[in-house]
């Protein structure tokens, strides 16, 4: 599926998922499948599922959306939306699922 074919309708907005990053003590950018150790090294972990929420890039919206536009990065609650394919990140979902944006 092509996801810029996409036009969500009414007051839905299409997202991507952001990828988690820490950011270690250096100022290094790590992915959300390495950890720093207590001797400062890197080492892959499995995924916690704790968060409560994820973070999104506003990719379209519907003509019926009033508080985002494309390109914002919004806050979701972790079980909202619909993924419109399996293992992807990007998600459909309503405007009134956005807790913030940034």
């Amino acid at each position: 599926m092509n996801v810029k074919k996409i036009k969500p309708t009414l007051a839905r907005v299409l997202v991507e998922k952001c990828p988690k990053e820490e950011v270690t003590a250096s100022g290094l950018i790590v992915n959300s499948g390495l950890k720093m150790t207590e001797r400062g090294q890197l080492a892959r972990v499995e995924e916690e599922d704790t968060d409560k929420t994820f973070e999104a890039i506003v990719l379209a919206i519907g003509p019926d959306v009033k508080y985002s536009k494309v390109g914002d990065r919004a806050i979701l609650s972790k079980y909202s939306g619909m993924e419109l394919e399996k293992d992807t990140d990007v998600y459909l979902i309503n405007e009134l699922d956005i807790l913030a944006t940034v």
